[in-house]
């Protein structure tokens, strides 16, 4: 049995993790970028593991995959990315304790682009605040659509760069069921085996401050 020195050892074992390591992310194929972070117990998601929401705008359609907590595959006029999400807090922003990823180059064949994805909760204590947030302006604009569960979904190049965001609107806990302006067709989450399912259970109990970048 031959003997191999400390020194020697330590130098073998991480050599061997660093091509495990290098192997693994390039697995994961064009666009893929580590998460930061761990999901937090506080972290407020929209999206089970598994599901895929698909949604059509102004710009076109776009499909996001869970493929993890916090790692998603967004899909949208002919590119691909994976994406590691990090999850925000301890304190709110604008109202979100969700996940994102801040200006993040991505590439694949033939294309590079950078994106900013988001994903999360908010909250409002009625209908009438939930469908004026809706219907309001937002910066950057995203053309946003929704369905009547409060599910909304907005994408576009804006400023050089594209922007994705998912939403889940929250009223006094739960999830609606009637919002003004509601395109239903248009915005829709499948699980594994293409079936309509719900997103996550709205994980606060009442209205938050959504107007400014912490409290």
């Amino acid at each position: 049995m031959a003997v191999v020195e400390p020194k020697r050892a330590r130098i073998i074992f991480a050599g061997a993790l660093l091509t495990l390591l290098t192997s693994t992310v390039a697995s994961c194929g064009p666009g893929f970028t580590e998460s930061n972070d761990v999901i937090m117990p506080y972290t407020e998601l929209v999206m089970p593991i598994g599901s895929t929401v698909r949604a059509t705008n102004a710009n076109g359609t776009i499909s996001i995959f869970a493929k993890s907590t916090e790692y998603r595959i967004y899909r949208w006029n002919g590119r691909e990315a994976t994406v590691g999400l990090t999850p925000r807090g301890p304190n709110r922003w604008y109202g979100s304790l969700g996940i994102y990823a801040l200006d993040a180059d991505r590439s694949g064949p033939g294309w590079s682009e950078r994106i900013q994805p988001e994903e999360y909760q908010l909250h409002f204590d009625d209908a009438a605040a939930a469908e004026r947030w809706l219907a309001g302006d937002h910066i950057p604009p995203m053309w946003e659509v929704w369905n009547d569960s409060g599910l909304r979904v907005g994408y576009s190049e804006w400023d050089g760069q594209m922007h994705i965001d998912v939403a889940q609107v929250c009223i006094s806990g739960k999830k609606p069921v009637h919002l003004r302006g509601a395109e239903n067709r248009q915005v829709t989450i499948v699980g594994k085996d293409g079936r309509a399912i719900s997103t996550l259970p709205c994980r606060h109990p009442g209205k938050v401050d959504n107007t400014g970048p912490g409290y």
